[in-house]
């Protein structure tokens, strides 16, 4: 038999009994309507703080995987672990035009220590001088030899012998001589020579 009990307006309410009525007001409905899961209890100011220091967190942790991905999604030289890839290298930045690229690719240190003979006396920031014009003027010359990577271009015979290098590159009619130099475990071009055909 169902029993039936007086709401608070005095009428019957079916299903339940009067004896076991639970009187919830208006705060404590509330509460269990809006508070947020995990944070029953807890005072507002602490669950906003932590609120921002898991954002703090987040913005943190995006900004750390950008900066990563940044630093993985290219190489910013031509310069790999090996003759044959750093020609390949070579090849890839000429024909999209990165001439910025190759020329960061090349050995300006020993050039410039056989060009100056008093090169070792030289100060850190003047060598960092010297190697930055050298750079921007060896893009010019990479520039000039655009027009050798507009069609097919391919590594041909490689030539390797301790820390030195030499490669030859076949971009149409015509030929490149690469002369690499093994610098901590990448080969850097030293010279670019055309071949005559």
């Amino acid at each position: 038999m169902m029993r039936t009990g007086r709401n608070g307006d005095g009428d019957l309410t079916p299903g339940h009994p009067a004896s076991s009525r639970v009187q919830i007001n208006r705060f404590q409905c509330e509460n269990l309507t809006h508070s947020p899961s995990g944070t029953e209890g807890v005072p507002e100011r602490r669950v906003l703080r932590r609120g921002r220091s898991v954002f703090s967190i987040t913005v943190l942790l995006t900004l750390l995987a950008t900066l990563l991905l940044a630093g993985c999604g290219g190489e910013e030289t031509i310069a790999r672990k090996s003759p044959k890839a750093t020609a390949e290298a070579f090849i890839e930045a000429m024909q999209v035009g990165d001439y910025e690229k190759v020329a960061a690719g090349r050995d300006y240190e020993t050039w410039a220590a056989q060009e100056n003979p008093d090169w070792e006396t030289f100060s850190p920031k003047a060598r960092d001088l010297i190697v930055s014009k050298l750079q921007e003027d060896e893009a010019r010359k990479m520039q000039a030899l655009a027009g050798m990577f507009t069609g097919e271009a391919s590594v041909g015979d490689v030539q390797e012998q301790g820390n030195t290098a030499t490669v030859i590159i076949n971009a149409g009619a015509n030929s490149l001589e690469l002369e690499m130099n093994n610098i901590e475990g990448k080969w850097y071009v030293y010279s670019v020579e055309e071949q005559a055909g």
